[in-house]
């Protein structure tokens, strides 16, 4: 059995495709995941490789008064959940998702027309991450599809080199288990 691990995400090819964008005739929404035929559906949105994964979960904590039926009276119990998947990663890569979210630009950026910088200040994109995991010889381990909340985590200086942009998810679920799979290789 395979699980799913950071080892499994490093390296892992990854895809976004923001709510709204027309796909093969359709339009990419929380209940409508674009198929994969033809690929360039998923291919023509590659966000790049995962560098670096890590899980950062959100918690929520209270504390609930039950009956204390051994000592009598009441007791306290404390519940805590999870209450956000938060998932941070790193990329090699900066894409036009990293430009609209840097930058505040509302909506896609359009090659040769004029783009209004900081225009919106919520810097998140909800859409569909196709997460794509596979050995060196190209045998895929697995494939993923959730619907999530891309934000920037931290933005690399600018400077004469290279840089690795961190970008965060937050896992929406598009409420339906046909739509938000994980599909692991027979």
């Amino acid at each position: 059995m395979i699980a799913l691990t950071e080892e499994l995400l490093l390296n892992a090819q990854i895809f976004f495709i923001p709510d709204g964008t027309s796909v093969d005739g359709g339009t990419a929404s929380i209940s409508s995941l674009p198929d994969n035929d033809p690929a360039t559906n998923w291919t023509d949105f590659e966000f790049g490789c995962i560098n670096r994964v890590q899980w950062s979960p959100e918690y929520k904590e209270e504390d609930r008064e039950c009956a204390d039926t051994v000592n009598g009276g009441y007791r306290t119990r404390k519940r805590r959940w999870v209450d956000r998947d938060m998932f941070d990663f790193t990329t090699l890569e900066y894409n036009e998702n990293h430009h609209r979210l840097a930058f505040g630009i509302d909506g896609a950026i359009t090659p040769g027309t004029g783009q209004t910088p900081f225009a919106t200040k919520f810097r998140e994109i909800d859409g569909w991450l196709r997460i794509v995991a596979g050995k060196e010889d190209g045998t895929e381990l697995c494939t993923g599809h959730l619907w999530v909340r891309l934000r920037l985590g931290d933005v690399p200086e600018w400077a004469n080199a290279s840089g690795s942009p961190v970008y965060q998810i937050e896992y929406l679920s598009s409420g339906s288990n046909d739509l938000d799979d994980i599909t692991f290789a027979a």
